[in-house]
């Protein structure tokens, strides 16, 4: 690429399409007054406000020094006479001085103002004018706040004297983020009985219902905010019985309109002749999008004729070509959002000696955070033996490189078809192409000891090389025989490749956590944590702050605020280790940072009185009647923590309450009528989560509350209607959407975590195992219909799933491969009959690999289900795809390496069937012994097992719907033994004669399971001879294990002398390891020597500057001398 065309695609990737072009002025605001309860000693006695605090919350954490001017009002009924106003003039003087003088650099440092009852006079409203000074010299706008002091009670005019009201959030946001208001209420006198108002100002009116929010935190969804506005937010604290308005305070918002950033995938390609490659655009969009349009364009790169394009109105970010020629191309995508275009390009080669191509699933976020893994597959398709497939960072100008050897081969996903899978292919004729589809991951981790991580904010580049071997062209004139084709087939290799581009972002950039103090008593006293600001790109903000502990092996996560870095919390006793405390902070793209503070809390343990326990089991209560669940399940787990470990005496007093309210909780959830309480899904789905968390903290086991929390989460999912694909939402539902993957992933994992637990509180009977399998196959279903970008793959102690979403081209030929300890199982699908699936209709692909314990006698052998669902018209619903009922359909594949010596494949299409052992059916799915393998060919999907069965005859003249009366148990032979073993095949003379173990064993598997075929198809009595063409077909058959094995041997020493080669590589790197820490000890010693030999000539420089000081001393004494003895001269 030439270096004109890398600063074009550098410019377009960084490119930030934007109409906001103003100036971004250094900004601060004003939190709302608060009042400061002075305590008199006493716990027990009310607490007295003494004067108020005024916060300051600068823009992206910027340095300000504040400049305050001060005006004030006489308050009515008050008349002051001119002695009288000239005193409060004084004092307002007094006030500014100090202000702006004694407390200045204080309150830049804390951006925390006191206002002192001492510092104003009574019946006076005090008007403070606040400006920002930044270390530049540049000014902030003005804020203002006023204060008023009448009948000694100092308060602000929406917050009385005595209640804490801080608002926090920020007041500049983008559209596409999801906006978190916070509104934090203390009382001086205790007080609980309390939920908030919210009103939104402009508000649409399908939103609405954000506005019957009573907990103390306003969760927007993305987009309902829109870019280029401003809204006024306020919040009123409400007491609960009297409806009475205690406080309120508002926040204007300020949307900013910030554009988007486009990329496409891949950048650049070459493929073979007559390949269809699809393209994907990754569209990082910052605002709503209103308009959307996206042109394709396929040209020839020489000619610039027109070889396909889209619709002008197509709104598809992937675009599918079919390269029937040889040629350069470009293919060009014009991208416009609301009126703002932008364009990007990708190169594709075309080459008619290449016959690979490629496909993926899923665009990966190209925009990754640069302490942060990245991981991406793309499917390699039609791959022959000698094919090796390699990901490589590439070295062009404009780009990060990563050097050889810094992530080994397994991180690149380097993938080599051997000739061992052609000879097995050759074997086992049924069981796939003469070509193979594999995938190929790139997997960058975070970072390793040779590899520091990505750099921020730059770009890299990734190529998928695939070298083939060039295939001979089969012609009259070719000089090459079959039998050279047949011992060395390949002669030239051909490298095609598939590549992309990354765009790294850094994350905030961390200080430290302050805490304090640092000693007090566990749940008593309150702890201050304050996060220093992060720093970041301008485009990044603005920032959440979360804070979070870790104790007793449990994440204690706390608010999550945006610019606002200071949390006052309560902290749990604990026995085993010290608790960590971390913050995690967060830019708009998602690139986070974390700080860990390791300086450890010295906590007492001191136990709680009857009136404290009853103090907190009230707020606790109220906390849960406003919804504020975080808060309220926090408090529950920490007081668990430390009436366990602290070992009170009132822990099962406790264990009483939280279950008995718990179960309460859970009954107002599935009787609540939710229509006068918003309450969004995801706070749903963290109160199942945290309810879950809390019993079996305590250890309280009820069937009957996990059925419930269960219950809670099917419904969720039946509320939303989830949809899979995005652009059949004409607009951005509101309504309780779980709507991040992080909370997906949440509610499956606690969705299979809560199976789990009801499997063991039913003793694993066989009915619980039934109800586990029939939720475990409506959970699949229910995550085909969930926007999931990727597919899943979930592994837990009782099964493993994957969920897949592939189009037809992808789903009639696909291979999925189930790894553990016990069990290495490859399952194979492949659609036989083209017709029954459409190439570009999405299916859901949903495998269950069900493993149950050891003690579950005759249902401990591991059961597979494998279904294929297509979605209805409008994506609201999944059923199995109907190309069943013949072989010639489909048919599943699916081999095991296990050392149970199976034999048989048993298949059922229900759960009833599965756990009922004689309904399962052997007519369905064929057994073929390979190797260490059992292979099943099914003709059905649904649950399939594998099972151990022997060998009896029968005379019986119909045949049975299943083989029961007529079962085998072969012996899995390998092909050294099978090679060891005589040639001549035993005689048999009747099928009545009894057919032993031992013959069976000197039997080829293709004569044993061909015999099993002709058993079950037969009525008469079995008859067997040993006929000329048989043993013919033996002796091939043979000649072809023999092959295996040689394939096999060549196959190992090539693997071993990878593995030598590996071994002298890893030797090579430790040697140059421990070259490179004895250079650098003899560097640091050198050093050492440097720096006393430098401390040792500045000690002399010192020396001499001192002597030359004392030299011309001297000299001036010595000139002083001279001159008094020098003659005067006469006048």
């Amino acid at each position: 690429m030439k270096s004109s065309e890398t600063v074009l695609r550098v410019l377009l990737l960084f490119r930030l399409i934007s109409s906001d072009v103003t100036l971004d002025l250094p900004s601060f605001r004003i939190i709302a007054p608060q009042n400061l309860c002075k305590s008199n000693g006493n716990e027990s006695q009310s607490q007295q406000p003494d004067g108020v605090t005024i916060a300051f919350q600068p823009k992206d954490g910027i340095k300000l020094i504040y400049q305050f001017q001060i005006f004030f009002t006489i308050l009515e009924p008050n008349t002051f006479n001119q002695r009288e106003t000239l005193l409060v003039w004084k004092a307002v003087r007094a006030l500014e001085e100090l202000l702006n003088g004694k407390e200045r650099s204080k309150i830049s440092q804390e951006n925390l103002a006191l206002i002192r009852k001492s510092n104003v006079m009574a019946g006076v409203s005090y008007v403070f004018h606040v400006e920002g000074i930044t270390e530049g010299g540049e000014t902030t706008p003005e804020q203002v706040f006023d204060i008023e002091y009448r009948d000694g009670v100092l308060q602000n005019v929406n917050v009385p004297e005595g209640i804490n009201f801080l608002f926090v959030g920020t007041e500049e946001i983008v559209a596409n983020m999801e906006y978190r208001l916070i509104a934090k209420v203390s009382f001086c006198l205790p007080k609980y009985d309390y939920y908030f108002e919210w009103i939104i100002e402009d508000l649409q009116e399908e939103y609405k219902e954000l506005e019957n929010t009573i907990s103390s935190c306003l969760q927007i969804p993305k987009n309902v905010l829109k870019a280029g506005k401003r809204n006024i937010i306020e919040a009123r604290v409400m007491e609960n019985k009297t409806k009475r308005l205690l406080a309120k305070d508002a926040i204007e918002i300020k949307v900013l309109t910030k554009g988007y950033q486009v990329m496409i995938i891949p950048s650049t390609a070459r493929v073979g002749e007559g390949s269809n490659i699809t393209l994907r655009l990754f569209i990082k969009n910052y605002d709503e999008v209103k308009e959307i349009s996206i042109l394709w364009k396929c040209v020839g790169e020489a000619t610039k004729q027109e070889l396909k394009s889209s619709m002008p109105d197509n709104k598809e970010q992937y675009f599918e070509v079919a390269f029937n020629k040889v040629g350069s191309y470009e293919v060009w995508a014009f991208i416009s959002i609301n009126d703002v275009v932008s364009k990007v390009k990708a190169d594709i080669e075309v080459i008619s000696s290449i016959f690979v191509s490629y496909d993926f699933q899923h665009t990966p976020n190209l925009y990754t955070s640069a302490n942060e893994g990245f991981q991406f597959t793309v499917t390699v398709l039609n791959l022959v033996p000698l094919c090796e497939a390699i990901w490589l960072s590439a070295q062009e100008d404009g780009f990060e490189f990563i050097k050889p050897g810094v992530l080994d081969k397994e991180q690149y996903g380097y993938t080599k078809i051997s000739n061992l899978e052609k000879y097995y292919l050759e074997e086992i004729a049924d069981f796939t192409n003469s070509t193979v589809n594999r995938d190929i991951t790139l997997t960058i981790p975070a970072k390793t000891d040779l590899w520091h991580g990505f750099e921020g904010d730059s770009l890299y580049k990734f190529r998928l090389d695939v070298t083939c071997p060039k295939p001979y062209k089969d012609n009259s004139n070719s000089m090459v025989t079959s039998r050279e084709k047949e011992e060395e087939p390949w002669k030239k290799f051909l490298t095609s490749y598939f590549s992309f581009d990354l765009h790294t972002n850094s994350p905030p950039q961390v200080l430290k956590l302050q805490m304090e103090p640092l000693k007090g008593k566990a749940m008593k006293t309150a702890f201050s944590f304050i996060s220093a600001s992060a720093k970041d790109l301008l485009l990044d903000s603005p920032l959440s702050y979360e804070f979070f502990i870790k104790a007793d092996d449990y994440e204690i996560h706390f608010e999550k605020y945006f610019e606002y870095k200071t949390w006052n919390t309560k902290l749990p006793y604990t026995l085993k280790q010290s608790i960590e405390y971390f913050v995690e902070i967060c830019d708009v793209r998602l690139a986070c940072s974390v700080i860990r503070n390791t300086t450890e809390i010295s906590l007492e343990y001191e136990e709680f009185s009857n009136k404290q326990l009853q103090e907190y089991l009230t707020e606790i209560q109220t906390i849960f009647g406003r919804t504020d669940f975080s808060e309220g399940f926090n408090t529950i787990l920490m007081i668990s923590m430390t009436f366990k470990n602290g070992q009170s005496k009132h822990l099962e007093k406790w264990k009483m309450f939280v279950r008995q309210f718990l179960a309460q909780e859970i009954d107002k959830f599935l009787e609540r009528p939710q229509e006068g309480i918003y309450i969004p899904d995801n706070d749903v789905l963290q109160f199942v989560s945290k309810c879950k968390e809390n019993l079996k903290y305590l250890k309280i086991n009820n069937k009957i509350l996990l059925q419930k929390l269960l219950e809670i989460l099917e419904q969720i999912v039946e509320r939303n209607g989830l949809s899979l694909n995005e652009r059949f939402k004409r607009r951005i539902r509101t309504k309780r959407i779980v709507n991040n993957q992080q909370q997906q992933k949440l509610l499956i994992e606690t969705h299979l975590s809560l199976l789990e637990d009801l499997l063991e509180t039913s003793d694993l009977t066989v009915e619980s195992q039934m109800e586990y399998a029939t939720s475990i196959l409506r959970l699949t279903q229910q995550m085909c219909l969930m926007p999931l970008k990727g597919h899943e793959n979930v592994k837990r102690s009782n099964v493993h799933l994957i969920v897949k979403k592939l189009k037809g081209h992808a789903l009639i030929y696909n291979t999925q491969v189930f790894e553990n300890a016990q069990e290495s199982i490859l399952l194979n699908f492949k659609v036989k009959n083209a017709d029954l699936v459409n190439q570009e209709k999405l299916y859901c692909l949903a495998i269950i690999f069900l493993k149950f314990p050891e003690n579950m006698g005759s249902l401990q052998l591991p059961l597979i289900n494998y279904n294929v669902y297509e979605f209805n018209d409008n994506w609201s619903a999944v059923k199995p795809v109907e190309c069943r009922q013949k072989i010639e359909n489909f048919q599943l594949h699916i081999a095991s390496a296990t050392d149970n010596n199976f034999n048989k494949c048993a298949m059922t299409t229900s759960v009833d069937s599965a756990f009922n052992l004689n309904a399962w059916s052997f007519d369905d799915c064929k057994a073929k012994p390979y190797k260490n393998y059992l292979l099943c060919i099914c003709n059905e999907m649904g649950f399939l097992k594998m099972d151990s069965l022997y060998l009896t005859t029968t005379a019986a003249t119909t045949r049975p719907k299943t083989t029961a009366a007529i079962t085998l148990n072969i012996p899995t032979a390998t092909a050294a033994e099978i090679e060891s073993r005589e040639t001549s095949l035993p005689t048999l003379t009747s099928s009545r004669e009894s057919v032993t173990l031992s013959t069976l064993a000197t039997l080829p598997s293709t004569f044993l399971s061909t015999a099993a075929r002709d058993i079950s198809n037969m009525a008469k009595p079995f008859h067997t001879s040993t006929k000329q063409p048989l043993v013919n077909t033996l002796v091939i058959r043979i000649d072809k294990l023999k092959k295996t094995v040689a394939a096999y041997e060549t196959d190992i020493k090539e693997k071993a002398r990878h593995i030598d080669e590996k071994e002298r590589e890893l030797a090579k790197t430790q040697n140059a390891l421990d070259e490179q820490r004895e250079a650098r000890k003899k560097s640091d010693d050198v050093v050492t020597v440097l720096e006393s030999q430098l401390q040792a000539k500045n000690e002399e420089i010192r020396n001499y500057e001192m002597e030359l000081s004392e030299t011309e001393e001297l000299r001036k004494t010595i000139m002083s001398l001279m001159e008094s003895k020098r003659p005067k001269r006469k006048a």
